[in-house]
């Protein structure tokens, strides 16, 4: 354990010496694994024996971040001044214009910018088209570092212009003025980059010319699809938030690395991202191998956009060659390229088909790493008196896309870097919300109704043998706080950030798991019922105890007899064998299987029937008593049901 005292040594000095500095970057494998702000660090303790396998930082007392020891190759300090900008300004529009300067937005300054919008007051008069046009003056004026992927213009109103041509002498006609305004859009580019317009509209009970109306959202856009008419003041916020997820995953790029066996002159090489076959992959890179200099030449990119070009060079090991890929990005904007269920397949010269290469794994074939280029935004808001009482709704929605855009550009904070994937385990935070997802090692168990549970129902049998390859699951129950994080709502009936999410259908929790891998760039989804099962009972450390970490259901879940009729914030109770909180009681979780009867059969990684009417759930509840609440209890539920008693933990 030498090499552990070594890193000890190593951040203990970094941490001394870096007051006026922002995170504590931690790699494995050349890639980022964890960032930790050196402000929060009062103190660290790393085991210096054979047994030790954490490190864990210190503020006030309490372990705030906990990385594993042996995930530690090296430490780096990343400067404040280093990280990548995001630049907002504001401009409300009534009679008057409002006007907010460009300035740097992160976690710090966000709050002037929110001040500037709880500020702006309703007023009569909508100087639609002359706020937008001033708002382009401000982005053409400033002076900008070179640094972006984008710049943004967003625009809100709920009604018709009125007034813009009394302060611009310029047009005679409200068409004339947005044509120009349109033209201005096309055509203005900011340090070489195009306006991305977006144009949002929630229609007044006063607009009477519908045409115009949605003529003025079609050309305060950049394109048609960036136009958005909604119903609603909560539909406003989705699509804020959606704009500004898009807006950050356009900012994001991804180099990633892979590294295969050589192959005979002139075969195809393809990689893959969505977990498709080669056949029937819509994301994936493809080249033909030059065995004269181990390139690959002719390299296309298919629902990608990439700056490395149609000819890459391999860096050989052997027999391996490894081929780097920069900047990379999906072409749908829609989140980070998924790297954890990459697959290679090649096809010869001669061949017909593609043959995939089964000895190729993510974990142990590919590094990737993200950057982020930085962006500039501008919001141009209606603050016209027609919105009545959803003005200080608007003011309140304008404030949560500032501080989402505000968490999200702190990207050594709140991106995953490098692969944290099955069997591995790893931290996350996602909008500025950390959770964690620890390994667990495969093996074969007893499922269903072993000696040590007591009174079991018919469904728990018969006890068979399952076989289960390594995979991570969630520390605790996904909480309230990490589910608004990503969906910006909370169901729950019982509130609290760190209580567990519940009132959740199996349905929403797959609408939350297809949100969550867009951020991350990862494949969370539901664990299989046998992968909660073996979890449960403590995987290969497993003692044989009848609720999740213990024969005494007191020390390990909340139920009917210490609930007081309520969930509680998760991970108070001791954890089981594998660290895992709550997989007794708390909440219900739902599993990924449709529910049916168990086989005495011997099973590899079940899946759960083909079909079915209903899902599994497992754990019991707050509201439920000791028996259910025992590792092997089985019990199932509507896929669109949900109750103040049913959550979710994830799985990897």
């Amino acid at each position: 354990m030498k090499r552990i005292s070594l890193i000890a040594i190593c951040l203990l000095a970094m941490v001394q010496q870096s007051m006026s500095q922002k995170f504590l970057d931690i790699y494995q494998n050349g890639n980022i694994v964890s960032s930790v702000a050196t402000a929060d660090i009062d103190s660290m303790v790393v085991g210096d024996d054979a047994n030790a396998r954490s490190v864990d930082f210190y503020h006030d007392g309490e372990v705030f971040h906990h990385t594993m020891a042996n995930r530690i190759d090296s430490v780096k300090l990343f400067r404040a001044e280093d990280e990548p900008l995001v630049y907002l300004g504001i401009v409300g529009f009534n009679q008057e214009l409002y006007e907010k300067p460009f300035g740097v937005l992160d976690k710090s300054s966000a709050s002037d910018f929110k001040t500037f919008v709880s500020n702006l007051s309703r007023k009569d008069g909508t100087l639609l088209y002359y706020g937008v046009d001033h708002a382009i003056d401000m982005l053409s004026s400033q002076d900008f570092p070179t640094n972006f992927a984008s710049v943004n213009l967003i625009t809100f109103t709920d009604g018709l212009d009125q007034g813009s041509l009394m302060m611009n002498g310029s047009y005679s006609t409200d068409e004339q003025y947005l044509n120009a305004v349109n033209q201005r859009i096309k055509n203005t580019k900011v340090k070489g980059l195009p306006l991305t317009a977006y144009s949002l509209g929630l229609r007044g009970s006063d607009v009477t010319n519908y045409n115009l109306f949605q003529s003025n959202l079609n050309k305060l856009s950049s394109s048609a699809d960036k136009a958005f008419e909604v119903s609603s003041m909560s539909a406003v916020r989705s699509k804020l938030q959606e704009i500004s997820d898009q807006i950050i995953s356009i900012s994001n790029k991804q180099t990633i690395s892979m590294r295969i066996p050589g192959q005979s002159n002139g075969t195809l090489i393809r990689f893959t991202f969505n977990g498709n076959s080669a056949a029937n992959s819509s994301l994936y890179i493809e080249g033909t191998f030059n065995l004269a200099d181990r390139s690959l030449r002719d390299v296309s990119y298919h629902g990608i956009k990439a700056e490395s070009g149609s000819v890459i060079q391999g860096k050989q090991d052997g027999i391996f060659v490894t081929y780097t890929f920069t900047g990379l990005q999906r072409m749908d904007g829609n989140g980070l390229i998924p790297t954890s269920n990459i697959k290679q397949y090649y096809k010869s010269a001669t061949a017909t088909s593609w043959q995939v290469n089964s000895e190729f794994s993510p974990e142990n074939n590919t590094q990737t790493t993200i950057s982020h280029a930085g962006t500039v935004i501008m919001l141009v808001l209606d603050c016209s008196s027609s919105l009545g009482s959803q003005f200080s709704d608007m003011q309140s929605y304008a404030k949560d896309f500032i501080d989402r855009v505000a968490e999200n550009a702190a990207t050594h904070m709140e991106r995953p870097f490098g692969n944290s994937i099955g069997g591995v385990g790893g931290t996350y935070v996602v909008n500025g919300v950390e959770f964690r997802m620890v390994a667990v090692e495969g093996g074969t168990f007893q499922m269903g109704a072993t000696s040590e549970q007591q009174s079991p129902d018919s469904d728990e049998k018969p006890v068979h043998q399952v076989t289960l390859s390594s995979f991570s699951i969630g520390e605790t129950e996904v909480t309230q706080e990490l589910w608004e994080a990503v969906m910006g709502s909370n169901p729950s009936r019982f509130e609290g950030s760190q209580l567990p999410v519940e009132r959740v259908s199996w349905n929403d929790c797959q609408t939350f798991i297809t949100k969550l891998n867009q951020l991350t760039g990862q494949t969370f989804r539901l664990p299989t019922e046998a992968e909660w099962d073996y979890a449960a009972r403590g995987g290969n450390q497993s003692k044989g105890y009848q609720y999740s970490g213990s024969n005494n259901i007191g020390e390990v879940a909340w139920y009917d007899g210490n609930s007081s009729s309520k969930t509680h914030d998760v991970a108070l109770k001791a954890p089981n064998e594998l660290g895992l909180y709550d997989m007794s009681g708390n909440v219900w979780e739902w599993c990924q299987d449709w529910y049916g009867s168990y086989s005495s059969s011997s099973q590899t990684n079940p899946q759960g029937p083909s079909s079915g009417s209903s899902r599994v759930i497992r754990g019991g509840s707050w509201d439920g008593n000791a028996r259910i609440c025992r590792v092997s209890h089985r019990l199932n539920y509507s896929p669109s049901g949900t109750g103040t008693d049913l959550g979710f933990r994830l799985a990897q």
